[in-house]
């Protein structure tokens, strides 16, 4: 058979409830009901054994059992086996080796835990050492002993326990092994890994053998050492020192535990914080500040007994309520000093109570009462045996509207030695509370047997109690509770089942009136909101779409006039350009006519040509400011002809020119006076003079007077006439430079004309154009004379610009202008010729 610790745990309960009952019976027969010695006074000076009736009618333990109780019959005491046969003997035998051996199913196998102390109740055999020692060598693999109350197990059966059972041994029981030792404890020690260890009533124990015991197992979690007197502080301080994951502790009823000083205690607070269960009942000598230490080190403890510490006060229960608020049973019956405060603390911040026991506790009445009823919705046990204060006030707080919880839950009451309570309040009591099976009312005076003979009767799953005075669950009660709430469940489906399917057949009728209600009402006025957001939407997008084309529109304009300002600029500085190309060329004008130079300067090409050179080119240079000019008077092509002169090419129109190094003047051709000076013969003039004509013929650049030009120049170098021959050429190429200065400038205007056009800032109102005069030198005289290129007029004097030559113009805010595209100038007036 399979023990759990808990299993042990509830078997220890068992043994305290009955050994409860057994004092009740033979405390309350007397007649006068004495109720002086329900408080536990006696309790320090105690004999070894089962505790005072009176002190254990105060403390009353949960009633679940998983075990089942133990029997009358110890495994020590053989029975007579004159009465038996050996058939019965072999009988009993067989049945506890199927019972306490054998696993269930179809195995075969041994059990892992092995119960021998049934086993030797159910087969009436003493268990010794060599039962031990047959079993261990049968099934080396077990994990569990239960020899509590084999007294005849030595440490010689330990030993064969350790050597053969040895790591795979993690629960042993030994409980009233009285022969049993340090030297055995030392030898499991060595070789096993305890988990759970029961060595309760072997008052052979001492500190030492703890020691031992801890120094070797400290894995162990359920540690059970039950009156146990030669165990002190010192033991249990090795115990909690070595043992860290420590969960259950039993030290109940040993009386040398706190004896000098709460050491044992403080030990437990510091090293067990897994610690989930101690039991102290009976400890006499146990004080606050190890109750306080306990309390802070150790927060998931869930169940403590303190039945009988009469030194434990208000700031020990604080402490527990304040920092241990997992706590589900808890025991403070013979705890004198326990407040109404208490209780309320405890209430507020332990709302997960399931059993507490506050007997003899004088201090206590309705208003810890109160506390309890309506925090502790989950109590199913209370105790408050002999608290003098508690009374029908009391009863009636547990009944309140407000304990509605606690009424449902609570199953099990003590009420025993409370003067005060009265038939009026258990009547009540048992009104509210439906699940009360379970209620003590020993010396209560004011209740008698006939009121409670009549309460039986009326309640349902309870009888007269056999151990005191009150009542006690039939045997199936939990079963008829079951059955109870069964009906009740399904009573209150058909009722809802009922009402749903009548609410449906009434509602038949009104769903059409409902329903003609809508339609009339309501669809009316959910269409005019449904048609109004829609025309709101509609609304919403068409302004949304305006928005947008506003927004466009100014995107539109705004780019417009950020390119109409682009434009203007544009045009601006074209004006600029032009007008300073107009300065410059009025400038190349005035200079070029300003030239009185003399027919042997003319002939001889220096200071004419050099100086018309110089100023044509201080022009192009004020016009294009970029550097580049039409008209090129360097080369990167060049010949030294002598130590002044040097023969370049020109880039634009690709014809020969001479420049003079010493002078800086430059000529088309060499007169014979250059030709002396470079030391050259007649027949090199000569030769270079044909090749500029042949140059000339080859390239020609077309004006008017050009070919009349060429044949003087033929009929010259016919009659070997060079100076003249050089004039000619020196006017040809003068004549060709400014003939391609007009058309590059005629190309220019047209182009800043037609660009202007299409751009819509100028507009021209005529499309004529005019005559182009040009002004030339006369060849015999040195005067200055004028040709008109398309008529081939000639003329002395200055011609005077013809009203058709002005044209009218329009600037981009439409104001009208005039411009001479001949000489370049504007007007904001209308010029009188």
């Amino acid at each position: 058979m399979t023990i759990s610790p808990h299993e042990a745990y509830s078997e220890s309960f068992g043994e305290e409830a009955a050994r409860t009952k057994a004092t009740l019976r033979g405390g309350y027969q007397n007649a006068n009901h004495d109720a002086a010695g329900a408080l536990p006074q006696k309790l320090m000076k105690r004999p070894r054994g089962p505790p005072p009736a009176k002190i254990l009618a105060a403390s009353t333990t949960p009633r679940t059992r998983i075990l089942p109780p133990i029997r009358a019959a110890s495994p020590n005491t053989p029975v007579a086996s004159s009465n038996m046969t050996l058939e019965e003997k072999q009988q009993r035998q067989l049945h506890s080796f199927l019972r306490n051996f054998l696993a269930m199913g179809e195995s075969g196998r041994f059990q892992q835990v092995i119960d021998l102390r049934q086993h030797g109740i159910d087969t009436g055999i003493t268990v010794t050492d060599a039962t031990l020692q047959e079993v261990v060598l049968t099934v080396p693999n077990l994990r569990g002993l239960n020899l509590s109350g084999c007294s005849h197990i030595t440490d010689a059966g330990l030993w064969a326990v350790a050597r053969h059972c040895q790591t795979q041994l993690d629960t042993i029981y030994l409980a009233q092994c009285e022969k049993v030792t340090e030297l055995g404890l030392r030898l499991l020690a060595h070789n096993c890994r305890l988990v759970l260890v029961d060595l309760s009533d072997c008052p052979q124990l001492n500190d030492a053998a703890l020691q031992t015991l801890a120094a070797g197992c400290w894995m162990i979690e359920t540690f059970i050492m039950k009156r146990c007197r030669g165990v002190s502080d010192a033991g249990i301080v090795k115990i909690a020192q070595c043992c860290k994951d420590l969960r259950h502790l039993d030290v109940s009823e040993c009386s040398r535990l706190g004896e000098y000083g709460d050491k044992a205690l403080l030990e437990i607070g510091k090293c067990c914080p897994k610690l989930r269960v101690l039991d102290l009942f009976g400890c006499q000598h146990v004080h606050d500040p190890g109750v306080r230490a306990v309390a802070k080190g150790c927060p998931l403890l869930t169940t403590l007994r303190l039945t009988g510490c009469r030194d434990v006060s208000s700031s020990a229960i604080r402490a527990l309520a304040q920092q241990c608020t997992q706590l589900e049973v808890l025991s403070l019956a013979g705890c004198i000093k326990t407040t109404n405060s208490d209780l309320e603390l405890l209430a507020t911040n332990c709302p997960q109570l399931t059993w507490l026991d506050i007997s003899g506790s004088p201090n206590i009445d309705a208003r810890g009462v109160r506390a309890l009823a309506q925090n502790c919705t989950s109590l199913t046990y209370l105790s408050l045996a002999g608290c003098q204060r508690v009374g029908d006030t009391a009863l009636s707080e547990l009944t309140s509207a407000g304990a509605g919880g606690l009424a449902k839950s609570l199953g099990e009451l003590s009420l025993a030695d409370c003067p005060r309570i009265t038939e009026n309040g258990v009547d009540a009591l048992t009104a509210v509370c439906s699940n009360l099976i379970t209620l003590n009312l020993t010396n209560c005076k004011q209740v008698g047997r006939r009121f409670l003979q009549r309460l039986i009767t009326k309640l349902e799953f309870v009888q007269w109690a056999t151990s005191f005075f009150g009542f006690e669950p039939l045997p199936n009660a939990a079963e008829l509770c079951r059955q109870r709430d069964l009906r009740l469940l399904q009573l209150q489906s058909a009722i809802k089942i009922q009402a749903a399917m009548r609410g449906c057949l009434a509602r038949g009728g009104l769903w059409q009136a409902k329903l003609k209600f809508v339609e009339r009402k309501i669809l009316p006025k959910i269409q005019a909101r449904i048609r109004g957001f829609l025309v709101r939407k509609r609304i919403a997008t068409d302004k949304k779409y305006q928005l947008e084309d506003r927004a466009a529109w100014l995107i539109g304009r705004a780019y417009r006039d950020l390119q109409l300002r682009r434009m203007l600029k544009h045009a601006k500085r074209i004006r600029q350009i032009r007008e300073h190309e107009d300065e410059a060329a009025l400038i190349f004008q005035k200079n070029f006519r300003d030239f009185d130079v003399s027919y042997e300067a003319f002939a001889s090409g220096r200071s004419a040509s050099s100086s018309a050179r110089k100023w044509f080119e201080m022009a192009h240079e004020k016009v294009n400011d970029d550097g580049s000019s039409s008209l090129t008077t360097r080369s990167s092509k060049s010949r030294i002809l002598g130590k002044k002169w040097v023969e370049l090419v020109d880039r634009e129109t690709q014809n020969t020119y001479y420049y003079n190094e010493v002078t800086g003047e430059s000529r088309w051709s060499l007169s014979p006076r250059s030709a002396r000076d470079t030391s050259d013969t007649e027949d090199q003039i000569s030769l270079a003079l044909f090749t500029q004509v042949k140059q000339l013929r080859e390239s020609p650049v077309p004006y008017s007077s050009r070919d009349q030009h060429m044949s003087w120049l033929e009929a010259a170098i016919t009659e070997k006439d060079w100076v003249k021959a050089d004039a000619i050429v020196q006017q040809i190429f003068i004549r060709e430079q400014s003939q391609v200065v007009t058309e590059r400038k005629a190309r220019e205007e047209e182009e800043r004309l037609s660009a202007s056009s299409s751009n819509g800032i100028i507009q021209a109102t005529s499309d004529l154009t005019p005559s182009t005069w040009i002004e030339y030198r006369d060849e015999s005289s040195g005067a200055m004379y004028y040709y008109n290129q398309e008529t081939g007029e000639t003329s002395w004097s200055q011609p005077s610009i013809a009203a058709s030559q002005w044209q009218e113009m329009q600037d981009s805010n439409g104001t009208t202008y005039y411009y001479n595209p001949v000489t370049g100038e504007t007007t904001w007036s209308k010029p009188d010729s």
